[in-house]
């Protein structure tokens, strides 16, 4: 099916959508987390590139499919998929996973599911990544990628926080293999852009990361945002709800920007102010 080839995890779209509509909810959830672990997660952030292929498109508009997955895990009371599925004789393989983000977390998941002891270690307090660490609370709460973590634990993965590894090469004497997925924990600033190097000049990772772990982070009155894209947005609808006004200045104008229409009309509502059309020569201010 077009959806389910324009779905990264290539999730039985059509079998779960089915499932939901004769009010099987538990059972459509069960058909999800055949491929990925993080359904409610994904319910709130997933990009829905599967809605791009919905035959229904040709019609009117596409089925809204990342709703209906939320709606299903929200709306799943009985929990039929816990214990099912396939689950290996144990291999007496142990690996450790470097990151506890979604890829390293799902990678632990299906490597369980394989019959291997996975450990998993995360230098943050709490596993998640950028779920938990980086994205906006509004657009995901930590309580519900919290309640999937414990599901991936309870399947059997150990899970270290607050440890950062500093050598895989000594992980790999221990472990029979390593898998190192680290994520995109650095932002990248315009070192092009004359000032990028200057005070209050962050990346958005630093200021979403700041925002969700309730870190200090120096910022005035008022913020520009560079970029038109979702990150772009997650930043300015942050800095409103840290009380700053922001504007975002945006290379593209009209349907080429990259962010999703929804959330930026979101965000205009907000009072942030957009400039289309528009790009930077330099960042003035104090070195």
């Amino acid at each position: 099916m077009p959806c389910t080839a324009e779905c990264p995890a290539h999730i039985d779209i059509p079998s779960y959508v089915r499932l939901i509509k004769e009010g099987s909810y538990s059972e459509a959830v069960g058909v999800i987390r055949e491929k990925v672990p993080f359904p409610h997660a994904l319910g709130y952030v997933c990009n829905h590139r599967c809605e791009s292929g919905c035959k229904r498109s040709a019609l009117n508009e596409s089925v809204s499919i990342r709703d209906l997955k939320r709606f299903a895990v929200e709306h799943d009371t009985e929990r039929v998929w816990e214990g099912r599925g396939f689950r290996k004789a144990p291999t007496g393989r142990k690996v450790a996973v470097v990151g506890g983000g979604p890829a390293g977390m799902t990678a632990a998941y299906y490597l369980t599911k394989l019959g291997h002891k996975v450990t998993v270690y995360e230098k943050q307090k709490i596993a998640g990544g950028h779920m938990t660490g980086g994205m906006p609370e509004y657009r995901i709460p930590t309580k519900d990628v919290k309640k999937e973590l414990d599901d991936i634990v309870a399947a059997g993965v150990e899970l270290i926080c607050g440890h950062t590894v500093e050598s895989a090469e000594l992980l790999r004497k221990e472990y029979d293999a390593v898998l190192v997925a680290v994520g995109t924990s650095i932002g990248k600033k315009l070192n092009y852009l004359p000032g990028s190097d200057f005070k209050q000049v962050y990346t958005a990772v630093d200021l979403l990361r700041a925002s969700r772990l309730q870190q200090e982070i120096q910022l005035g009155r008022h913020c520009c945002v560079i970029g038109g894209g979702n990150v772009a947005v997650d930043a300015a609808r942050t800095l409103v709800r840290m009380g700053i006004s922001a504007t975002m200045i945006c290379l593209e104008k009209g349907e080429a920007k990259k962010s999703d229409p929804e959330e930026l009309q979101e965000a205009i509502e907000e009072g942030v102010t957009v400039l289309e059309g528009y790009s930077n020569e330099a960042i003035e201010g104090t070195p």
